[in-house]
């Protein structure tokens, strides 16, 4: 973070890492116990509260939400509602740990794979979130914003695999990542207002 800022580049963390914390390596060295809000919350809580004090001095964008350990689903039931408990917490670590209204700290929500489900089920995205829609992990970006959600205040952007590790294949050669395709896709973003990030 130091060199970043150093360089003055805004830092952030992937759609799996919440609160500026690297998951698994971080938890993996500095967590306790299992990474499950359900059963573990006062540990993870506590863990991005460090990570939020570390990152404060800092220009970031702060990924919220939870994905599963390992960069699965959740566990749990009602997935929904806890999503929602975990930015309500997350909302008022940034609130206590940083100077400024909760809305103007840049924040983003990567709609990652169930993650969009849980958006289409009636999952609660405040308006100055930016909402980060993916691509299927091929290329093709899944959604865009549509034009009742193009005048959020947070925005929309593409979160966009040039390459990808992961099942049920990797890929990693230019030659499967077209630069027209990527064309196409991030033209398509920038027609629907995709451009936040």
């Amino acid at each position: 973070q130091f060199t970043a800022d150093y360089y003055g580049i805004v830092m952030g963390t992937s759609h799996e890492e919440p609160m500026m914390r690297s998951i698994p390596v971080e938890w993996g060295l500095f967590g306790n116990g299992p990474w499950d809000y359900n059963v573990n919350a006062a540990a993870i809580h506590d863990f991005w509260v460090a990570g939020a004090k570390r990152a404060a001095k800092f220009e970031n964008m702060w990924t919220v939400g939870m994905r599963g350990n390992g960069d699965e689903p959740i566990v749990g039931s009602g997935p929904v509602d806890l999503l929602e408990k975990i930015y309500a917490d997350q909302k008022q670590i940034l609130a206590d740990t940083l100077n400024g209204t909760i809305e103007s700290i840049p924040q983003v929500w990567a709609m990652y794979k169930e993650v969009e489900g849980y958006y289409d089920q009636g999952l609660q995205v405040p308006d100055y979130i930016t909402i980060l829609w993916t691509d299927d992990n091929w290329g093709n970006v899944r959604r865009y914003p549509l034009p009742s959600e193009r005048n959020r205040t947070g925005g929309a952007g593409v979160y966009y695999h040039i390459d990808y590790v992961g099942d049920p294949r990797d890929y990693k050669w230019i030659a499967s990542s077209q630069i027209s395709k990527i064309y196409e896709q991030m033209s398509i973003a920038i027609d629907r207002q995709a451009t936040q990030i």
